[in-house]
């Protein structure tokens, strides 16, 4: 590139040397806007197209390629102001295909872009300490199926997000720092809004215990049914968080599970909704329009009037408890296919 065939100074300032075929700009050449902009690289029929660079600044510039006059096909792109760079495909000027984003010293992301955008799928490290999402995006944003792990807190997250939050259902799994002596591994299952558990949810203890109930912005509200490490079953009654009535359950009393004196969990789908849950599991978990305990008669009412109704009664919800293990192996079953 230092043999230059040409050398053209056009009327607004920009400056041309390079290879010139049949009077137009074509092949190799270098040419200097007004503004600083420099290109150096390959030409076709007075168009910058094909291969080459193009220096912003001293502290942005792109290498790669270029079709009629925009930037397409690969690159790299460089900018140590914003300390931004891209190495991947690109249309029409755009970050656009797969390519791998770098935010210097804070995160990476490897993946989709449509439109500059993160969309589709792809992987964010975050180098101040080493947490990793890997799942969905949407217009830039955590959006869709995918999965997050807290390096600093070895927590993790497998389920649905909205707009950058946890949102949906999933399956937390997280450290419990209460105090040096509690287990970890405990896990909830079930659904979340604006990053709290919120709906109706699962949550199991390493130590063999669980409660199962309705969460609102995160706080217990109203009845949960409770499972102690030894396997003694409660009905927990909490308002706000705080826990007012505890009544223990013989399971034998619930035998006849069409008794209608039985205790029942009346669950109300959300028809607007579709959710992975409910060919799984039609019991506590799905995108809940209502939740409460009532008579079994009171819910086969209901259920009369709304067709996504589900009545639990008492007896089968202490089988889903006894086979817990198998719930949660269905349920992370389930999410990975999803």
């Amino acid at each position: 590139m230092d043999d230059y065939d040409g050398h053209i100074v056009f009327k607004n300032g920009v400056e041309y040397n390079g290879a010139i075929e049949n009077g137009n700009i074509h092949g190799n050449g270098k040419i200097k806007f007004k503004n600083g902009i420099v290109y150096n690289g390959q030409f076709l029929d007075n168009k910058i197209h094909g291969k080459g660079r193009i220096d912003y600044s001293e502290h942005e510039y792109y290498e790669g390629d270029f079709s009629n006059f925009e930037k397409s096909g690969k690159g790299f792109y460089s900018n140590k102001l914003e300390k931004i760079e891209y190495n991947g495909e690109l249309k029409k000027n755009q970050f656009h295909g797969f390519g791998k984003l770098t935010k210097i010293n804070e995160w990476i992301y490897e993946g989709e872009f449509v439109e500059n955008q993160k969309n589709g799928k792809g992987t964010v490290i975050y180098l101040d300490n080493n947490s990793k999402y890997n799942g969905e995006f949407k217009n830039g944003v955590k959006s869709g199926y995918g999965e997050m792990f807290w390096a600093d807190e070895n927590n993790y997250y497998l389920g649905e997000w909205k707009d950058d939050n946890i949102e949906g259902f999933g399956k937390y799994i997280y450290k419990d720092t209460l105090d040096s002596i509690r287990f970890l591994n405990n896990i909830f299952i079930g659904t979340f809004q604006d990053n709290n558990k919120n709906g109706i949810g699962l949550h199991l203890f390493s130590d063999g215990s669980a409660i199962a109930g309705l969460w609102q912005n995160g706080i217990k509200e109203s009845n949960f049914l409770y499972k102690d490490r030894l396997g003694h079953f409660f009905i927990k009654i909490f308002n706000k968080n705080h826990l007012i009535e505890t009544t223990f359950i013989n399971n034998k009393v619930y035998e006849n599970s069409t008794d209608i004196t039985l205790p029942c969990i009346t669950i109300i789908f959300d028809k607007q909704k579709s959710n992975i849950w409910v060919n799984l599991l039609k019991t506590y978990f799905g995108v809940i329009k209502n939740f409460y305990q009532s008579s079994y008669e009171e819910c086969m009412k209901n259920k009369a009037n709304e067709r996504d109704t589900y009545c639990l009664n008492l007896n089968e919800t202490l089988n889903v408890f006894k086979n817990l293990k198998i719930l949660n192996e269905s349920i992370n079953s389930q999410l990975i296919e999803n």
